[in-house]
């Protein structure tokens, strides 16, 4: 019994499918309906907007809770510093203006002598000040405020730690600061003709490197003591570990924070260097001070986010019920 197969619907027209070619090429199909038209074009679809590279991280200070990179840490830098103005200039003058006073003393005894004390002023100068300002700092950079009379109580409740670590940086900073001090007077002198001027802050940056990468522990120390509240003895090898832990993630920070400290200070020296030649290097130094506390508590957060998955730690802190 043979079944009889459906009719097409009325007005059904079939596809034009043209006959099959030469063997290997097969059939070809045209899309429409009609033997000899096309049908009209596809339209292409919106422009879509461009996705960003992975999900923004959440930011509750002025550093995002991921790994660091360098643009964080210098623009960080910054961020930490004009968000406490009123702390950083009280500490400033309160660090600064003893050093100055005892610097115009030891040129009037002995002129000879400023150089030596000068380096010296800088390095005491830049690591005190990161003592006394890493916690209001810190909690900035994590999105917290701390007013001038808590910053003065948490740095007084470590002030013979800080004091220690003071000297300490003193006695190891010394030699390098005075011999990169040397030898930046020794380039100004070589390169002051034509365009070489133009030079100096890249060549003083590069004096500048080593002893910033050696004073890093010691910054960062400050930090743990006052951050932390660790005793001195084990702030040290805590900083120490920080800072060896993620040395090949901070060779680039360090190098363009010397770049940037190297160029303020030499633009502070060449300014000031026309009215008070004696005095524009430690002024220069003492100028370029006021970074170097937000670059160490920057550093600390980098360091512990690589290390110890501290942005973790505190967006866990914060989703918490």
């Amino acid at each position: 019994m043979s079944v009889a197969e459906p009719s097409p619907p009325s007005g059904w027209t079939p596809p034009n499918i043209e006959a099959a070619g030469p063997p290997g090429k097969g059939s070809r199909y045209t899309g429409s309906s009609v033997a000899g038209t096309r049908p009209p074009p596809t339209a292409l679809p919106e422009p879509q907007p461009v996705v960003d590279y992975g999900l923004r991280a959440h930011k509750p200070g002025v550093i995002p809770l991921r790994p660091l990179k360098t643009s964080d840490v210098i623009s960080g830098t910054f961020s930490v510093l004009i968000g406490n103005v009123r702390i950083v200039a009280l500490a400033w003058v309160a660090v600064w203006l003893p050093l100055l006073l005892l610097d115009l003393g030891c040129y009037l005894i002995n002129k000879s002598s400023v150089v030596l004390v000068s380096s010296v002023a800088a390095v005491i100068g830049a690591v005190a000040l990161t003592g006394l300002l890493a916690a209001p700092l810190h909690a900035r950079a994590l999105g917290h405020a701390l007013s001038p009379r808590d910053a003065l109580r948490v740095a007084g409740q470590r002030l013979g730690p800080l004091l220690v670590l003071d000297v300490l940086s003193a006695v190891v900073l010394a030699g390098p600061a005075i011999l990169a001090a040397l030898l930046a007077e020794k380039l100004a002198d070589a390169t002051r003709f034509g365009p070489l001027p133009l030079l100096q802050p890249l060549l003083f940056a590069v004096l500048l490197v080593p002893v910033l990468a050696l004073a890093l522990p010691l910054l960062l120390a400050q930090v743990v003591v006052v951050v932390e509240g660790q005793p001195l003895g084990r702030s040290l090898p805590r900083a120490f570990g920080l800072a060896g832990r993620s040395a090949a993630h901070l060779v680039w920070p360090v190098f363009v924070a010397s770049l940037l400290l190297a160029t303020l200070g030499w633009a502070v020296w060449a300014l000031l260097g026309i009215w008070l030649p004696h005095f524009s290097g430690l002024l220069g130094a003492a100028i370029v001070s006021l970074l170097v506390p937000g670059f160490a508590v920057l550093a600390y957060l980098a360091a512990r986010i690589r290390t110890e998955a501290l942005d973790v730690e505190l967006l866990a802190a914060e989703v918490a019920p």
